[in-house]
């Protein structure tokens, strides 16, 4: 048997990755008096992931700010304003706003509580795109995320080591992109032809998408 000895940056990483990245373009509003926003995002991640709610972690938020930025546009004329709810229209304050449309909000949410956005964007005639097409709800997790991947990391990585393909599957997430099967079957084909397996692995980065996953 061949002595199998395994020292990099574990691309295990990817059993916890769940992709809903989507290839569209997705324009609020567009049938509405040529009004649109052409871009939107909240902390990086495209407005249009995760369906109707989104969640992000507090240890990842920038200066603890969720940040909505975008661009709203109209074919004649010119944006007058772009106004964000974040109480389910309750209220809506102003966006700072450039002269080509782009668009800046910020603040500051509580840990756990639930917020219902819209995006209302308005030429200066006072027209605005469906911005109820852009209702989304977003919480902000308390969790120490980098410690849960961290704590899987080991679970797996232990699971590895001791040739255990039964718990090595049960700590790959129900999200993993590929085909569980194959996946049970390469690892109980390494088990086969290697034994003393040393796998260790470092951690250099991590990104979340829409609903929490890494």
């Amino acid at each position: 048997m061949k002595k199998f000895n395994m020292l990099a940056v574990l691309t295990i990483i990817l059993f916890l990755v769940s992709t809903h990245a989507q290839a569209k373009w997705w324009i609020f509003g567009q049938s509405q008096d040529e009004i649109s926003i052409p871009y939107l995002y909240i902390n990086n991640i495209s407005y249009e992931e995760g369906g109707d709610e989104i969640t992000l972690y507090r240890e990842y938020l920038d200066s603890g700010n969720i940040e909505i930025r975008g661009k709203a546009s109209v074919k004649k004329g010119s944006i007058g304003s772009v106004q964000i709810s974040t109480d389910g229209q309750e209220t809506w304050q102003k966006a700072e706003l450039s002269k080509d449309g782009a668009f800046v909000y910020k603040f500051r949410p509580e840990p756990e509580k639930k917020y219902e956005l819209y995006i209302k964007a308005l030429n200066t005639s006072g027209k605005s795109n469906d911005f109820k097409e852009t209702r989304k709800f977003v919480t902000v997790s308390d969790q120490d995320i980098k410690g849960a991947v961290i704590e899987t990391l080991n679970r797996l990585t232990e699971a590895y080591m001791s040739e255990n393909p039964r718990a090595f599957m049960e700590n790959v997430s129900d999200d993993f992109a590929g085909d569980f099967t194959i996946l049970d079957r390469a690892i109980r084909k390494d088990f086969t032809n290697f034994d003393n397996i040393d796998l260790r692995f470092t951690l250099t980065g991590m990104a979340t998408g829409a609903k929490g996953g890494v």
